[in-house]
């Protein structure tokens, strides 16, 4: 009885006819619909109003905010007007008669400015008040008393800011009790006063106060411009608002700013004169009180806004929306813009609209209903006659039988239902199509020539077809018990989990190995296993699909030739090293050689282990193990038991290029690696010394460095005013020669200072050589009559003699004029030896001779003096080595030591024949290049009297009169360029410091800068950089001037930017050469000859073979810009833009060195003149 209930029950009440079903889901899926419908519709169109009042109220906060920064931004701006004005001197803080009528005309443009004042330190105050309609504004001007204390008038101006009317006094008036003055000096910089009221009517004004101070730093004033709140109110007004809505600004205090219901925000207290600020609670409209208050408590809640924020409040029974916006300016201005709206303004239209929407949703319910009962009563008749074939084919076994007949549609299909009919004929097609792809499946999987497995994620074997069972050893039956994993062994478990791993985070779609497995008899066997993910439907879990293959014979095969491959062990293990191969899983296949006898290693210990736990502690094998399985070369060194091995590993690839094991060779290195540390240690001595000398070295640099310069400072006054004093007029022969004789001490301690810096620099390696042109008859001119005079009064006859070649040089014959060279060493050569040939000689004579031949010139100096023993001629080239009695020689044995290392430097050598009682003969022979063999008229020597200057070109560059500032810490040094410079005609300056220069430089502007390099504080080279980082300063001309003569000086001085490098004692002709070429003036001389004042300029040409390059490359290039470029770099004369540029264009344009090379040679030696020269040449060619 239960029974048959029980299926009565499932039969009627648990099942519904496909017509319920129709009609219900078609009810309900309309009613959902039309539920949704309504609920989105007024879901979004709330979204929209509230998105909509939410842009309103952002829109009104952004014109509030950006109308805001409007009204405060105009006295910071007048502010700044008015104190650029005094800076400018424009104003004068003292002197307040010119402010009124500045101050009007600033205020006349601003409508929102109620007042702009200022008030100094001594009590005097001017300010302009805003305009009223008919356009006139206050004026107040304090008015001292004899009593020393000020009175306040105020007056009405016109339109054009004429004083007319007294409006009122106050008496006692000192603006530096006002609040805007304490707000100023209490914060010592440009700030806001707190909101205050007027003195002169109750209206509430925001002032921005700016400190006055002089360059002292010394209080002077206070400029404050006052504008009304009443103009942001007026502004806030204009805003346009939803009905009941309203925008107000209160302080962090909740006092009111502003407010746009023209509302009060201060009330008149009872002395009637007095303004009290009011609170949001204090405030008369309603609306305001409550929000304010809603907002108090939110920010109790939560702490001060730091950005804005929206809430919603309730008033009157209607809900509010409210936004407050922070804005803050300094710490003074610390407001917030509240914006109020009225939600019912923007969601009745919302309300409307929904009403509408639910009567029309009812009225289409009642329709669908009828029409789905209709519907659904059409659709489920034929339906029913598929359903009873759906039942046959779902009870078909399929793997037993075949479809025996075929399903036929019935006639009312046919006549009523076209899809219904088309459904019957697919059908009975899928029936045919399903059964084939089972019986193709099935095929394959039982007859496959190798094991096909499914299995899960956990291992577990799903399905597996005969040949898989027939290679583990199970029965079909038993496999569904079995795990995968517990049929490998356990060190590869990790491996394919891993790759399983990699196979679901799709990083490889499939993964193929070669793994050992255990039959169900405990056997170890071979398989090749290929692995890949599959999707099959109804299976919640992950599968995967495997095929096996047998690989056993193929592994046995490996035996085979491993048996082979031992056969060679002992061949391997003669080696003297150790031979090692590990398998793409870790594992030791291969452990040879002769070295294991060191480590004491058995390889039958360790082959078939995994390398990983055998060296699991030593994290450098594991590394290096791991680059060589990804296929990278590895060779690094190990240290094992105290013995260091040399290891190379070698990854070994198959076909396709992947790596399935690496090869490794280690050897004993141990007894070189003990090699190399003795000689390191033996290097790390030899550095070490090498450094101490280094050091020891550059202590001395330094040392003679500081010697040169001390020395040097005293010589720069001697030489200087003696040079000065020999072209005074009024000087008789007697006193010239005595300042002559000052003049050759001096030179004669230089060249004693020069010589130990040589000496130095010979020692360091950093013995340099400037070659320049320069015309050789005169320079061999200058040294023979200097020591013509000497032998002269020494009772000594001199003789000199040259003698040119014979053979046709360039189509004249003669000796070479102008030469290419270092004139400079060259010089120094033969005054060392011929001094030394006057010194030793005490009867007799010294002579000169010079043979030039083949750009060749060698020069004899012959003496009849006392001779040098045989035994001493390499001595004498010692430094510090002199030969004779101590009392009889002077000197300091360091000039033949310093003449052979010149002589080296040029590519010469020095010789010596002496005989005791006979003389010295000393020889050298250089190469020279002639840049000229016409004889020439040579220039001028005679120094012409210099009475002024005159400019070149006169412009807003080129001033009259130039200004000079000379820095220099000695004012020893400085009086003496005043002495030279000023009787010139120029306008000069001193600076004994860095800060004095810069603060000079910046007030004067000079047209030139004599700077010296070694300056307390602040050296010269960064004085000189600062100057040329400010525009100003890029064309200002800088000379520098020091007293340490290493060329690295020189070389720094260009970098930094100086235009001039001259050394100390400064050679007054060299300095004035200087100043003519970076200046660009001409001298005006004192009257003489018509021959002086025309004196031929030194030209000096380029060597043939250069200029022949050099036409080459004019006809080649175009050249014009970067001539044009240099020109305009010559006339600014900008040194250090000059060779930039050609260093560039060197690096950029190789081909071009013979050009840039001679450019390069001039900038070295400042020579702007020649630059000039050069390029006007190369423009007219």
């Amino acid at each position: 009885m239960k029974k048959h209930a029980h299926l009565w029950t499932h039969k009627y009440f648990f099942k519904i006819s496909l017509r319920k079903v129709l009609i219900i889901a078609f009810i309900l899926q309309l009613l959902v619909i039309l539920s949704l419908v309504n609920i989105l519709s007024f879901r979004y169109g709330q979204q929209a109003v509230l998105s909509v009042t939410e842009r309103l109220r952002e829109e009104i906060t952004a014109r509030v905010t950006q109308n805001l920064q409007t009204y405060l931004n105009i006295p910071v701006a007048l502010n700044q007007i008015h104190s650029n004005a005094i800076e400018s001197q424009l104003l004068n803080p003292y002197e307040l008669k010119i402010w009124r009528d500045f101050l009007w005309k600033q205020i006349k443009y601003h409508d929102s400015i109620s007042f702009t004042v200022f008030g100094n330190e001594r009590g005097d105050f001017i300010s302009v008040g805003a305009k009223d309609e008919k356009g006139n504004a206050i004026t107040g001007v304090n008015i001292s008393r004899l009593n020393g204390e000020y009175d306040l008038y105020r007056y009405r101006t016109d339109k054009n800011g004429r004083l007319t009317d007294l409006v009122s006094v106050n008496t006692h008036f000192d603006p530096r009790t006002r609040p805007w003055y304490k707000a100023a000096v209490e914060a010592g910089k440009p700030t806001w006063s707190d909101i205050f009221q007027r003195t002169d009517d109750p209206n509430l004004v925001l002032s921005a106060t700016r400190p006055i101070y002089d360059s002292h730093h010394t209080l002077q004033g206070v400029l404050t411009t006052s504008f009304r709140l009443s103009a942001l109110s007026e502004f806030l007004e204009t805003l346009d608002m939803p009905e009941g809505g309203l925008v107000y600004i209160i302080e962090d205090t909740h006092k009111l700013v502003a407010n746009s219901i023209r509302e009060p925000i201060y009330r008149i207290a009872h002395d009637g004169v007095s303004s009290l600020r009011r609170h949001t609670e204090q405030s008369e409209h309603k609306l305001i009180q409550i929000s304010g208050h809603h907002l108090q408590n939110q920010i109790k809640k939560n702490g001060a806004l730091a950005q804005f924020w929206n809430s919603t409040f309730e008033f009157g029974q209607q809900e509010y929306l409210l936004q407050v916006t922070p804005f803050q300016l300094e710490k003074k201005i610390n407001w917030l813009i509240v914006v109020v709206l009225p939600k019912k303004a923007f969601m009745s239209p919302i309300y409307e609209s929904t009403r509408d929407t639910i009567m029309l949703s009812l009225v289409a319910t009642f329709i669908a209903m009828i029409s789905a009962w209709l519907m659904a009563r059409w659709i489920s008749r034929p339906l029913r006659q598929l359903q009873q074939r759906v039942h046959w084919l779902m009870a078909l076994d399929w793997e037993k039988s075949t479809l025996p007949i075929q399903l036929k549609t019935p006639a009312f299909f046919n006549s009523k239902m076209e899809e219904v009919d088309d459904l019957a004929h697919s059908f009975n097609e899928m029936a045919k199509k399903l059964q084939h792809s089972f019986d193709t499946v099935q095929a394959v999987y039982n007859n496959a020539a190798c094991g096909i497995m499914l299995f899960n994620l956990a291992g577990q074997i799903r399905q597996m077809n005969d040949l898989g069972c027939e290679l583990f050893g199970y029965q079909s039956d038993e496999m569904n018990q079995v795990n995968l994993f517990h049929l490998m062994p356990t060190i590869d478990r990790g491996y394919h989990q891993q790759k399983l791993a990699n196979l679901l985070n799709n990083k490889t779609d499939n993964y193929r190995s070669e793994q050992r497995f255990n039959r169900k008899s405990g056997e170890l066997f071979w398989l090749e296993i290929w692995v890949a993910r599959i999707v099959l439907n109804g299976v919640n879990e992950l599968t995967f699909m495997a095929v096996l293959l047998d690989v056993n014979d193929r592994k046995r095969m490996l035996q085979a030739l491993n048996e082979n491959r031992q056969r060679l062990q002992s061949i391997i293990n003669h080696l003297p090293l150790i031979l090692y191969h590990v398998d793409s899983n870790g594992i030791f296949t291969l452990l040879e050689g002769r070295g294991l006898n060191i480590l004491d290693m058995n390889p039958s210990d360790i082959v078939g282990q995994s390398i990983v736990a055998i060296y699991k502690d030593n994290p450098e094998i594991l590394r290096n193990l791991e680059k060589s399985l990804k296929g990278d070369f590895v060779r690094y060194e190990l240290a094992l038991n105290e013995v260091v091995f040399e290891v190379q590993q070698f990854p070994v690839h198959n076909e396709e290029g992947q790596t399935t094991s690496m090869i490794g060779v280690a050897l004993d290195i141990t007894e070189r690696r003990q090699a190399e540390q003795v000689l390191q240690r033996a290097h790390a001595q030899a550095e070490q010394a090498r450094k101490e000398a280094e050091q020891a070295n550059h202590a001395k640099s330094a040392f003679l460095a500081n010697m040169s310069h001390e020395l040097r400072t005293p010589l720069n006054s001697i030489l200087g005013y003696a040079q000065l004093l020999i072209q005074a007029n009024q000087l008789n022969e007697h006193q010239k020669e005595s300042l002559r004789i000052i003049m050759r001490s001096g030179a004669h301690l230089l060249t004693l200072i020069n010589d130990v810096l040589d000496i130095s620099k010979i020692e360091a390696g950093k013995l340099e050589l400037f070659p320049s042109d320069f015309y050789l008859p005169e320079f061999l001119k200058e040294i023979v009559d200097l020591f013509r005079l000497r032998a002269t009064q020494k009772g000594l006859t001199f003789g000199y003699e040259q003698i040119p070649t014979h053979h046709q040089l360039e189509g004249n014959k003669g000796f070479p004029i102008i030469v290419h060279a270092d004139e400079k060493r060259l010089r120094q050569i033969l005054l060392n030896l011929l001094s030394n040939a006057v010194k030793f000689t005490e009867k007799g004579h010294v002579s000169l001779k010079i043979i030039y031949r083949d750009n060749h010139l060698r020069f004899d100096i012959e003496d009849t003096g006392c001779g040098i023993p045989t035994d001493q001629l390499e001595k004498i080239f010692l430094p510090f080595q002199q030969i004779g009695s101590q009392n009889y020689v002077e000197g300091t044995g360091l000039g033949l030591s310093i003449t052979r290392r010149l002589v080296e430097a040029m590519g010469g050598e020095l010789h010596v024949n002496s005989m005791i009682g006979v003389g010295s003969i000393f020889w050298f022979e250089v190469q020279l290049a002639a840049l000229s063999y016409t004889v020439k008229t040579p220039p001028t020597t005679e120094l012409l009297t210099i009475k002024g200057y005159h400019p070149l070109m006169t412009s807003n560059h080129h001033p009259k009169t130039y200004r000079i500032l000379i820095v220099d810490d000695i004012s020893e040094n400085r009086l003496l360029l005043v002495n030279l410079l000023k009787p010139l005609g120029f306008e000069l300056k001193e600076a004994k410091n860095g800060f004095e220069t810069l603060l000079i430089a910046k007030n004067w502007r000079p047209d030139a800068i004599l700077m010296d390099l070694k300056l307390p504080k602040i050296d010269g080279l960064n004085i000189t950089r600062r100057l040329r980082k400010h525009p100003r300063f890029q064309d200002t001309i800088i000379i520098a001037l020091t007293a340490d003569l290493f060329e690295y000086n020189r070389e720094n001085s260009l970098e930094a930017g100086c235009n001039l490098f001259l050394t100390k004692p400064v050679e007054h002709q060299q300095l004035l050469d200087g100043l003519q070429q970076t200046l660009q003036l001409e001298w005006d001389y004192a009257p003489s000859s018509e021959a002086e004042k025309n004196a031929e300029k030194k030209i000096t040409p380029h060597p043939l073979e250069q200029q022949q390059k050099i036409d080459a490359l004019l006809r080649d290039f175009d050249l014009s810009t970067h001539i044009e470029q240099l020109a305009h770099f010559c006339r600014a004369g900008r040194i250090s833009q000059i060779t930039q540029y050609v260093r560039d264009l060197q690096n950029q344009q190789p081909e071009l060195q013979p050009f840039t090379e001679v450019i390069l040679t001039h900038s070295r030696s400042f020579n702007i003149a020649k630059i000039q020269l050069f390029l006007q040449t190369c423009q007219k060619e």
